[in-house]
C-alpha cells in the first residue's frame, strides 16, 4: 500500500515580489552607476600624504601634485645619536615620478580581481594614504649613509684583563656603536617619499661596561690562571698558551665566546690548509711546477672550543699546572696535478699591479715578504671568487708573521702581519688593471703614507679577518695565474695575474677628493711608565678626506662592468705619550 506525500504550498504576495524584483534592479543600477563614475577617478577616502585627491581624474591629481612645488621641499633632518645630518634629495639625484603616483592612486582600494572586494568597495570609508613614487641614485645614497655611519660608529672594546708589570689592569669595557645600514637607508626613502622632514633614528649599542665588583672577581680569576698552561697539539703543530695568552680568554662570568671564537679560528687557520694543488710559475709561455701538491687539514672549531672550555675549567678549579688538548683533523686530496695545468687556458700577461712601501720597518718589510709569498703561485678556476683571506690563511706569529703597526680599535698599535694591507692593496691594483670585477673592498680608515708612495689616495684595499676581506671574480674564459714579485731592498711589490685575454680593457679613473678636514690638536697622554720629561710619539696626523674614483671594463666598445669606489678617510690626530714617572 503506497503512502501519499503531503507537500505544504507557500505563494509570496504579488507586491512583495514587485518590490524586491525593484530593489534589485536600483541597486545594480546604483552599483553600475558608482563604478561607471569611479572607473577613472580616485575612490574616496584616499590622499598623497596630506594632499587630499578623492574624486580627481588623473589629470586633476597630476595638476594638484605639480601645484605643490614637491622639489622644493625634498629636504630632511636626520637626527642619529645627538648628531643632525641635513640630508637633501639633490645629493642623491632624488625624482618625484608624479605619473607613477598617479596611477597608483587611481589603483587604490580597488577590488583587485577579487568579487567579494569588488561589491564591498563602494562601502569601505576607511581613509588611505598614499607615499609619493620616488627614484634616485642609489650609489649616491649609500655613499650618504657611509658618511653617516662614519661619524656616528664607534668600535666596542669587550671587558678584559692583563698583568702589567706587576699588577693585573681591569679594562671594564666601551661600548660600541653600529648604524643598520639598510634600515636607515629605507628611512630615508621613506621619508622622502612621505615628506617627512624630521626623522630619528638611534645606532645599535654593543657590548657593556662591568661593576667594580665584577672587575674584582675578573682579578681573582687571572691571578689563578696566569701561572698555568694550555697545550693543543696535533701531529705537526704544537700551540703553547700561558699568561697573558690565557687571560685573553676570560670573560666576567666565564669565558669569551668571541676570544674562545678567535682563538680556535686562528689555530684552524694555522692547522687547516686546504688540499693544495701543485702551484705554478708562467715561463716562455708554459706554466710548470714551483711546487709539489699538498694534502688539506680541517679543524673541527665547535668541538675545539668545547674542548679548550673545559680544559680552562680544569685549570681554574684544580692545581694542575698544565692542560694537554689533541686536535684532531680531517684529510682531503689535491684536485689536480701538474700534468693537467696546461689545458687550464693561462696564455698570457693580463694584469699588473705595483706599490712602493719605502720607511717600513724591518718587521713590516718582512710580513709584505712573507704574506706576497703565500700568494705566489695561486690559481683561481673559471667563475670564482678570490678571497684574499681565505687564500692567505692565518697572520700570526704562529704563521710565522712579525709585529709591525696595524690599525686596531681606532688606534695604531704593533699587531701580528702589520703590512699585510700592502699586499691587499697592490694586488687591489693588479685586479684593476686586468679589468676583473671586485666584489668586494673597504679603504683605510686614515690616508697611510705607504700607499701614496706612488699613487694618490683611494687606491688601496685594506684586511682585517675575519671581519674585512679583498675578493674578486674570475669572470675570463680559463683560470688565473698570479705571480708576485718582492724586492725588499728598494722596498717594491709586484703583482701579476696571467690568463687568457677575452679583448677587454680596463679603465681606472684618477681619484678624486670630494671634501677634506683638518685632523684635531696633538693630543698628550700622561703615561706613568716612560720617564718624566719624555715625549713619545705614538700616532701621525693625516689629513681626512672623501675620494672616489670610477672603474670601467670595456670589450669592443661596449660597457660590461662599471663601478665607483668610493674611501672615506677619518682626520687623524697625532698622539704622544708624555711620561711622569719620579727619578729613583
Amino acid at each position: 500500500m503506497s503512502k501519499k506525500k503531503n507537500y505544504i504550498k507557500i505563494k509570496l504576495p504579488k507586491k512583495h515580489f514587485l518590490f524586491g524584483a525593484t530593489f534589485v534592479v536600483f541597486f545594480l543600477v546604483l552599483f553600475s552607476f558608482y563604478y561607471l563614475y569611479f572607473s577613472k577617478r580616485v575612490y574616496p577616502g584616499v590622499s598623497i600624504n596630506n594632499i587630499n585627491i578623492s574624486l580627481l581624474t588623473k589629470e586633476e591629481v597630476l595638476f594638484k601634485l605639480k601645484a605643490a612645488q614637491l622639489d622644493k621641499l625634498n629636504n630632511i633632518v636626520l637626527k642619529v645619536d645627538g648628531f643632525d645630518f641635513f640630508v637633501s634629495g639633490e645629493t642623491i639625484n632624488l625624482n618625484y615620478d608624479l605619473q607613477q603616483t598617479a596611477n597608483k592612486a587611481l589603483l587604490a582600494k580597488r577590488f583587485d580581481n577579487n568579487i567579494k572586494t569588488f561589491f564591498l568597495s563602494p562601502f569601505n570609508v576607511e581613509n588611505q594614504k598614499l607615499a609619493l613614487s620616488i627614484s634616485f641614485d642609489a650609489a649616491k645614497l649609500d655613499e650618504l649613509i657611509s658618511v653617516i655611519a662614519g661619524q656616528v660608529e664607534i668600535d666596542p672594546i669587550v671587558p678584559s684583563v692583563q698583568k702589567r708589570g706587576e699588577y693585573f689592569v681591569v679594562e671594564k669595557g666601551v661600548v660600541g656603536k653600529s648604524i643598520d645600514k639598510e634600515r636607515l637607508k629605507q628611512l630615508i626613502i621613506s621619508s622622502f617619499a612621505t615628506l617627512t622632514k624630521n626623522i630619528e633614528f638611534a645606532s645599535n649599542e654593543s657590548s657593556y661596561v662591568i661593576s667594580q665588583k665584577e672587575a674584582d672577581i675578573l682579578t681573582q680569576r687571572a691571578s689563578t690562571l696566569f701561572a698555568k698552561e694550555l697545550i693543543l697539539t696535533n701531529e705537526k703543530d704544537e700551540f703553547r698558551y700561558q699568561g697573558n695568552d690565557l687571560l685573553f680568554l676570560l670573560a666576567d662570568k666565564n669565558y669569551s665566546q668571541s676570544a674562545l671564537s678567535e682563538m680556535s679560528d686562528k689555530i684552524a687557520q694555522a692547522v687547516n690548509r686546504p688540499f693544495q694543488n701543485p702551484i705554478f710559475v708562467f715561463e716562455n709561455g708554459k706554466v710548470s711546477e714551483f711546487s709539489p701538491s699538498k694534502n688539506g687539514f680541517s679543524v673541527n672549531k665547535e668541538k675545539l672550543v668545547e674542548l679548550i672550555t673545559h680544559g680552562l675549567g680544569d685549570l681554574e678549579k684544580s692545581e694542575q699546572a698544565q692542560v694537554l688538548i689533541e686536535i684532531s683533523v680531517d684529510v682531503t686530496p689535491p684536485e689536480y696535478t701538474t700534468n693537467d695545468v696546461n689545458d687550464l687556458g693561462i696564455k698570457e700577461l693580463i694584469g699588473v699591479g705595483y706599490s712602493i712601501y719605502k720607511g717600513s720597518i724591518a718587521t713590516r718589510v718582512h710580513n709584505v715578504a712573507h704574506a706576497a709569498e703565500k700568494l705566489n703561485g695561486v690559481l683561481i678556476e673559471p667563475g670564482a671568487i678570490f678571497s684574499f683571506n681565505d687564500t692567505l690563511g692565518d697572520v700570526s706569529k704562529l704563521t710565522g708573521y712579525q709585529q709591525a703597526y696595524v690599525i686596531k680599535n681606532g688606534a695604531t698599535v704593533l699587531g701580528d702581519g702589520g703590512g699585510v694591507c700592502q699586499v691587499s692593496t697592490t694586488l687591489f691594483r693588479a685586479a684593476l688593471n686586468a679589468g676583473l670585477p671586485i666584489v668586494e673592498r673597504r679603504a683605510h680608515s686614515y690616508r697611510v703614507g705607504y700607499y701614496e708612495q706612488d699613487s694618490p689616495p683611494g687606491l688601496d684595499a685594506t684586511v682585517y679577518s675575519p671581519t674585512t676581506d679583498f675578493k674578486f671574480k674570475n669572470d675570463t674564459p680559463g683560470y688565473l695565474l698570479i705571480q708576485s714579485k718582492v724586492d725588499s731592498k728598494n722596498t717594491t711589490l709586484n703583482f701579476e695575474i696571467y690568463g687568457t685575454s677575452d679583448g677587454r680593457v680596463a679603465t681606472v679613473g684618477k681619484p678624486v677628493i670630494t671634501t677634506t678636514s683638518l685632523p684635531a690638536e696633538d693630543l698628550y697622554v700622561d703615561d706613568p711608565n716612560l720617564p718624566a720629561g719624555t715625549i713619545k710619539q705614538i700616532e701621525w696626523k693625516s689629513n681626512g678626506a672623501q675620494v672616489f674614483f670610477d672603474y670601467t671594463v670595456t670589450r669592443n666598445g661596449e660597457e660590461i662592468y662599471s663601478k665607483r669606489f668610493y674611501s672615506n678617510f677619518r682626520p687623524w690626530q697625532a698622539k704622544f705619550l708624555r711620561g711622569t714617572a719620579s727619578a729613583l
